[in-house]
């Protein structure tokens, strides 16, 4: 296992230096006339539960609120996986993590798959991410990978202004490890009813939460940045997480608290500000950012451009969201531990491959070399490298009472198959799958899974 997380650690420094080893794509078309600026400011585990539109009571998001207010805002987006690298992938290709390759965390898609810039070049496009990588090889992805500072932003804007861009902004926040927790009080914060209320996991919670304030200051930072060059009118900004946050039952898992995103588009006199129920996913955006560019999406793509949608051609879009987890280079995780997920709007249906195995990760462990190495890179500091103090506090909870014993081991130790009626319980805090009741309801949502691994050629 050493040998894996040096090999892990050696290719996340093999990233954080060669940045530059692969020149970026270079338009090599003409724009069409009035083609859209595009802005993806891209969170790092930040769960919609955790913004204060989508309900955030304790959240002081008061920017992401605001674009929400101006654009279109989605209850149920999602995306296809909780990993940061898959998930990073599949938004830039369009594609699920099995078919582009980047199923592991700090893996490698397949070294011909398309990205963003393969699109937009040729309609006239510069693509480039400020900031966090996470996405190898580089030939797939070849973005101008910039430093995420105004002044290199300002310095890509300004480079070219008579082409249009396609920017990603793509943050370290609310990542671990967590800012020191300023201005929230541990005892005023309501727990998530999956989690478990002690005061070392307040503690926690709150350095989390202002690791979500940064996340929002710097939208801002980079919204007004964007007005104040005289671009906000012909820009079409996009706010959204990578996954949720790092907390159990979210972060590595395909509970909704893992899988669901918040989703803001905005795209002044274009689109009327508005709240969608419409099921969507991540693999949407490229697409909608290739149709909306003046070209056509490849049907070959797992995503659906989200135009007619936003345009209120059509009031739904899927009826179903997929997910997939592979822990392969997931900190102190077994590397077998896969699980698979279909979501409707009414069932949320989990598939355990190893239900005989432990599901351990650096909650449970602590984080090792490579999961320390890697925040140190991305954040330059080390995040530690015990247990984290909350984890221990719930053990110690979990000892006197059954109900927290039994929530920690449903955690750590999964059945085969889970079913929720997300209707009525949006925690996912009770799995049907056992109830003969529910039995319809299993037997559906289990073949539309089967009939989509066989799409995918997934074996399991």
């Amino acid at each position: 296992m050493l040998g894996v997380s040096l090999a892990l650690a050696i290719g996340s420094f093999a990233w954080a230096c060669g940045r530059g080893a692969v020149a970026p794509l270079a338009p090599s078309g003409e724009a069409k006339p009035g083609a859209p600026n595009f802005l993806i400011v891209l969170a790092d585990d930040l769960g919609a539960g955790d913004v204060g539109v989508y309900g955030g009571s304790d959240a002081r998001t008061p920017r992401i609120d605001q674009l929400a207010s101006e654009g279109v805002r989605f209850e149920r987006a999602f995306v296809p996986t909780a990993m940061c690298s898959p998930s990073r992938a599949a938004l830039y290709t369009g594609l699920h993590p099995r078919r582009n390759g980047l199923e592991a965390n700090h893996g490698a898609a397949h070294a011909d798959v398309k990205s963003l810039p393969h699109y937009l070049a040729p309609l006239g496009y510069r693509s480039a991410v400020a900031g966090k990588t996470h996405v190898a090889p580089m030939a797939a992805f070849p973005f101008a990978w910039i430093e995420r500072t105004p002044e290199a932003v300002t310095s890509f804007l300004d480079e070219d202004p008579e082409r249009p861009f396609a920017l990603v902004i793509a943050q370290n926040e609310p990542h671990l490890p967590w800012q020191d927790g300023a201005g929230f009080d541990p005892a005023a914060l309501t727990v998530p009813p999956h989690l478990i209320d002690t005061p070392e996991f307040r503690e926690a919670r709150a350095r989390y939460l202002s690791s979500v304030e940064l996340a929002d200051q710097e939208l801002g930072r980079y919204l007004d940045l964007i007005e104040a060059r005289g671009l906000g009118e012909n820009t079409f900004v996009v706010f959204l997480s990578d996954h949720g946050a790092a907390f159990p039952f979210a972060k590595w898992t395909l509970y909704d608290a893992g899988l669901r995103v918040p989703l803001i588009i905005r795209w002044p006199e274009n689109l009327a500000a508005r709240k969608s129920q419409a099921l969507v996913s991540s693999i949407d955006l490229l697409p909608t950012l290739v149709e909306l560019a003046g070209g056509d999406p490849p049907r070959t793509l797992d995503g659906e451009s989200l135009v007619p949608l936003l345009r209120g051609e059509r009031v739904g879009h899927r009826r179903l969201v997929f997910g997939t987890h592979v822990s392969r280079g997931v900190s102190n995780a077994p590397d077998a531990y896969e699980i698979r997920s279909a979501r409707s709007e009414s069932f949320h249906y989990i598939r355990n491959l190893h239900p005989d195995k432990t599901f351990t990760n650096n909650i449970t462990e602590g984080p090792n070399l490579l999961g320390a190495i890697g925040i140190f890179f991305a954040r330059g500091r080390f995040g530690g490298l015990g247990v984290p103090e909350y984890w221990e506090s719930w053990q110690a909870a979990a000892a006197d009472d059954p109900t927290l014993a039994a929530r920690l081991e449903r955690y750590q130790h999964r059945p085969a198959e889970e079913l929720y009626d997300v209707r009525s319980d949006p925690a996912e805090l009770h799995n049907l799958a056992p109830d003969r009741a529910q039995a319809a309801a299993l037997l559906g949502m289990r073949a539309r899974l089967d009939t989509w691994l066989a799409m995918e050629s997934d074996p399991n």
